[in-house]
């Protein structure tokens, strides 16, 4: 039993080194253009993937001054939908059955109508169409989230308030066209500072941030109860931890991304076993329009357009002149700055025929997939654990963690010798 407490001791020791570690920094590509009026109420940012040509891609931005706004990838503005009032988060998610086709769907939730909105997006004119009324009125949420359950294909929102409610409602399609929703789940008060979320599909798991709380894991089926358990101690965030986002390397692997405010960085978890692999930041002109106190991210893991074709990273910037905006940078950029390198699902060849920077290669950017193994009422992996190694379909057993091997071995001699001088003495 001493052994095994010994070697346990290792993993914390594994993590801590990680999450200790100074953020790498590195420069951001492209920006959006200011919001329309006011300063810092950008709130959230979604990436929606054009299905054919992914260049067209755009920003989906919820604005609590301006309302829900678009933005192509180049950074310019394509469209205000501010006759909806203003709006304080927005997710996208392919593949809502919406009539005789399937549709990408946009919900919102809308402080102006104390609910959610939905609508869906032409791909032919780049605009949104609103496909709803306000579904659960008469709610205050601030975040809101979709899932698509891998058991039975149909469509959630989660939406939560600021002041500890979550709920969870199922979307269906009505006869006239639109969206309806209904409550399928009711968490209750999860506790106050609930600040953002993500959802994973393959894995059925809903991740949550709570200001100094950390990170939280619920099963996302609507049947599995409604506990929760801590996977991100708090200790490892700032105490304004923002928003979530998931990048998805392949159907398992990926990363737990979170936009760290007070620290003005985005960390970086393993998306496995939520071992922390460090944080980052984004720096233009030697400090002159840096990434500051970012409340929203957003990251795609596949190509788009010749600008960004190994992913984007979206990052936003709530100190801009003369109002807050986002930044964009590619995925890859991102992961050939930590050492070693963090996965990319969409690598670009080198023009020499090297091995591209490390990283892996993943399934072309498909969302979705496992953040651990799930356990029974919502328990995920233990955070500040490094992943157990695993085959990455290309015949290579790779634990995913940016602390090298050579740190490992001195942990562990320096956890055998404490023991025999324990023993000694």
């Amino acid at each position: 039993m001493r052994i095994a407490s010994s070697l346990l001791a290792v993993p914390v020791l594994f993590a801590s080194a990680s999450s200790l570690a100074q953020p790498v920094t590195l420069p951001w590509s492209l920006q959006t253009q200011p919001a329309v009026a006011g300063t810092n109420t950008i709130q959230d940012v979604a990436i929606w993937v054009h299905p054919r040509v992914p260049a067209n891609s755009l920003l989906l931005t919820a604005d609590t001054q301006n309302g829900l706004l678009t933005y192509g990838l180049d950074g310019g503005a394509q469209q205000l939908y501010a006759a909806d009032g203003i709006v304080s988060s927005v997710d996208v998610h392919e593949g809502f059955p919406l009539g005789t086709t399937s549709q990408s769907l946009v919900v919102t939730a809308n402080p102006s109508l104390n609910g959610l909105v939905a609508y869906v997006i032409d791909p032919t004119t780049l605009t949104l169409r609103r496909v709803s009324s306000v579904m659960d009125q008469a709610h205050g949420y601030n975040t809101v989230r979709l899932y698509r359950s891998p058991n039975t294909g149909s469509f959630f929102a989660f939406a939560g308030g600021q002041d500890g409610t979550l709920r969870q409602l199922q979307l269906q399609a009505v006869s006239d066209g639109g969206v309806e929703a209904t409550p399928v789940r009711d968490f209750g008060n999860v506790g106050t500072g609930l600040a953002g979320a993500v959802a994973d599909d393959l894995a059925g798991a809903l991740y949550v941030t709570r200001a100094g709380q950390g990170i939280f894991r619920f099963a996302a089926e609507p049947d599995a109860g409604i506990s929760g358990t801590r996977v991100v101690d708090p200790s490892l965030l700032s105490a304004q931890a923002g928003r979530l986002a998931l990048y998805s390397a392949s159907s398992t692997d990926g990363y737990l991304l979170v936009a760290d405010t007070g620290a003005s960085a985005f960390d970086v978890f393993d998306r496995r076993s939520l071992a922390s692999l460090g944080s980052f930041r984004l720096d233009q002109d030697g400090g002159v329009d840096a990434v500051d106190a970012p409340r929203a991210l957003a990251v795609y893991s596949g190509p788009l357009g010749s600008v960004f074709p190994e992913g984007l990273f979206v990052a936003h910037d709530a100190i801009h002149a003369p109002a807050d905006n986002l930044k964009l940078v590619s995925w890859g950029a991102v992961a050939r700055a930590f050492s070693p390198p963090l996965r990319i699902a969409s690598q670009v060849p080198p023009a020499d025929g090297g091995v591209p920077g490390d990283g892996g290669v993943g399934d072309g950017g498909v969302d979705g997939g496992s953040g651990g193994t799930t356990q029974p009422g919502g328990n995920g992996p233990v955070g500040g654990f490094p992943s157990v190694p695993h085959d990455d379909g290309n015949g290579c057993a790779c634990g995913t963690t940016s602390v090298p091997g050579a740190t490992l071995l001195a942990l562990l001699a320096m956890a055998v010798w404490g023991r025999r001088r324990t023993r000694q003495s």
